[in-house]
């Protein structure tokens, strides 16, 4: 009889070992479980890493940089629908630049500087293109929109090798201002648009 009790006793310990075993592992699955899906769904959430917010930030802060100078500034009569703006720069001091990509191939630049010395048109071209003085072709050009102004065409070339660029460029004296208008064409293609550049040249005009 009591080998009979004492068997049933240690049955119920086992059982009741068994049980909180099974309890104890139950308990710690669902606390790690718990865990994983709170931290999943705040990192999904984060606003750095929503497409949507990101694409949304990038529109709000482009600015187009394409809008004319405002004159007096040169201007040429050149085929808008080859001419793509590259950008426009209007300074506190009344100083601007307007830049231009003709035909994927020719940059062009309008430019509205502080007025250097009449004399100084070769020295000012260099100082602007970063080229030595020496190497630039100064002549007078007679162009009729511009035939009451002090004006001076200057022909050089920019960097090296295949890098090469030819540049014309035309410079105007007016009241308060010197007005720019400067042209770079890779040296290799020179004589297919040279006649380009020179209907350009004649057809410069000011405006206001």
């Amino acid at each position: 009889m009591k080998k009979a009790t004492l068997s049933i006793v240690a049955a119920i310990l086992c059982a009741l070992l068994l049980v909180g075993c099974a309890a104890g592992d139950g308990t710690q699955t669902g606390e790690g479980e718990t865990s994983g899906a709170t931290a999943t769904p705040e990192m999904q959430n984060t606003p750095a890493s929503s497409p949507a917010s990101a694409e949304g930030e990038s529109e709000a802060t482009e600015q187009p940089d394409n809008t004319a100078l405002i004159g007096p500034v040169l201007t040429a009569d050149i085929d808008q629908s080859l001419a793509q703006a590259v950008g426009t720069n209007d300074n506190a001091d009344g100083t601007g630049t307007e830049e231009l990509i003709y035909d994927s191939v020719i940059y062009i630049e309008y430019a509205r500087l502080l007025p250097t010395q009449l004399g100084d048109e070769q020295n000012t071209i260099a100082a602007l293109s970063g080229v030595d003085p020496e190497s630039i072709t100064m002549t007078d050009v007679n162009i009729e929109g511009l035939s009451s102004y002090p004006l001076y065409r200057a022909e050089y070339t920019q960097g090296e090798n295949e890098d090469t660029s030819y540049c014309v460029d035309v410079l105007v004296h007016i009241d308060g201002w010197d007005l720019l208008f400067h042209t770079s064409t890779p040296a290799d293609l020179i004589e297919d648009y040279s006649d380009v550049v020179e209907g350009w040249v004649q057809s410069l005009s000011i405006v206001d």
